[in-house]
C-alpha cells in the first residue's frame, strides 16, 4: 500500500533481524517516513488502522533532541492479536 502510493519511506529490521511478516507478538513495525509523504501517509492509515497516543512520548516525559518529533503510533486488531506501527519522520542528520 505504501509502495503504490509512492510514499518514500524506510523499513528498518528489528531487533533480532525481525520482518514484518515474523514478528513476535507485542513487537512493532517501525517505519522512517520522508516529511513530504507524512499527510499522504497519514490517509492511507487512517482507513485501516487507529492513532493512538504513543507510551513513549512528550506527554510520558520523553524528550525529543534535535527537532525530532515523537512518533506516530498506529494500531490495528487482527485475528492474531494487535498490530503496532511505530511512524518517525527522517531528519537530516548532525555532522
Amino acid at each position: 500500500m505504501l509502495n503504490s502510493a509512492k510514499i518514500r519511506y524506510v523499513l528498518p529490521k528489528n531487533i533480532g533481524e525481525e520482518l514484518p511478516d515474523r514478528l513476535k507478538c507485542g513487537k512493532d513495525i517501525d517505519l522512517i517516513v520522508h516529511p513530504d509523504d507524512k499527510m499522504l501517509l497519514e490517509k492511507i492509515m487512517m482507513e485501516t488502522y487507529i492513532i493512538e497516543r504513543h507510551p513513549c512520548g512528550v506527554e510520558s516525559g520523553w524528550s525529543f533532541l534535535y527537532g525530532m518529533q515523537p512518533p506516530d503510533f498506529w494500531s490495528k486488531k487482527t485475528i492474531n492479536g494487535v498490530v503496532y506501527i511505530d511512524v518517525f519522520l527522517c531528519c537530516h542528520a548532525i555532522a
